[in-house]
Order: C-alpha cells, then sequence, then structure tokens
C-alpha cells in the first residue's frame, strides 16, 4: 500500500471516530441485563436466581437488589429507564436511580419507579436524583418481592442515559 493511499485511510478512519464520538456525546444510552443486578444488605444464598428472565427472587421475603452502571461522563440522566416482572400480587416492586459519593457516602435517590400488583414485564421510567455528588457512583436500588406462589419477581433489564 502506498504512503499517500495510508495517509488517507488514516484521515478517513480519523474522521469517522471523531463523527462516531461525536454522535455519542449526544446520547448515552446504555442497556444491561438483569443478571448485573446483585442483592444488597443481608445475603442468603437461595435468595437469587438467575435466567434467562433476569435476577429473581427466589425467596419467600422481599429482598434488596442493586444493579450496576457503567460510567463514561457525568452527564444528567436522560430517558433512563428499569423492565420489571412483578408476580406477586400483595406486594409491589419499588425502584430507584442512585447517585453516591464514593468518598462521603452522601446519597441522593431519584423517585421510586413502583408496580401495582401483578405486571409485567413492565418498562418503568427511572427519574433521576436531583444532585449529581463529585466522586459519583450511579446504580440502581430495588425492593424485589417474595416468590408467590411459585412465581418469583424479576429485574428484566435497564438502561441508563448519562445524557454527555
Amino acid at each position: 500500500m502506498s504512503r499517500v493511499r495510508l495517509v488517507i485511510l488514516v484521515c478517513v478512519a480519523g474522521a469517522c471516530l471523531f463523527m462516531a464520538t461525536s454522535a455519542q456525546s449526544e446520547v448515552d444510552l446504555k442497556t444491561y441485563s438483569g443478571i448485573l443486578c446483585v442483592e444488597s444488605g443481608v445475603v442468603s444464598s437461595s435468595t437469587l436466581y438467575y435466567d434467562s428472565s433476569g435476577a429473581q427472587n427466589d425467596d419467600a421475603y422481599t429482598h434488596s437488589f442493586i444493579c450496576a452502571t457503567t460510567l463514561d461522563c457525568y452527564g444528567l440522566q436522560n430517558d433512563s429507564w428499569i423492565v420489571l416482572w412483578d408476580r406477586n400480587s400483595s406486594t409491589n416492586f419499588s425502584c430507584s436511580l442512585v447517585n453516591r459519593n464514593a468518598v462521603t457516602g452522601s446519597t441522593y435517590y431519584g423517585d421510586a419507579a413502583t408496580t401495582s400488583g401483578i405486571e409485567g414485564p413492565v418498562q418503568k421510567t427511572l427519574d433521576a436524583p436531583d444532585t449529581t455528588p463529585s466522586y459519583l457512583v450511579r446504580y440502581i436500588s430495588c425492593s424485589v418481592p417474595a416468590k408467590y406462589s411459585g412465581n418469583r419477581s424479576a429485574v428484566v433489564g435497564y438502561a441508563i442515559d448519562e445524557n454527555c
């Protein structure tokens, strides 16, 4: 390959990379499977059950799950959502987007997305917390209903848009 062709190829590739980076800076929506959620607090070996439906509560009691997110910028959240499958008629899901200062531990919650009775899979909007602290860690916190008549409630998936 001649030097001229190589220089042109590098320039074209660089322009494409710049355009892709510019387009990404407007919308930074990342989607995740519910299997990335884990139990928080007191962990029991029989609580979590994972399959293609996501992270499920396999216990007779409500448990707290946290769902990880990846940060590559610290923009405000926009158009973030979670897909829940509530299979318990007497207890509801409650999930919030959380911003936490990793140094001080200060924690800020967005308004809770909830279910009402048996629903799902259903997509619920996650409102951003009013405060975005320094040393930011961002995750979703959910109260997951207990197993009911043999059916497990599940976090199926979620998405976070950092709006960079």
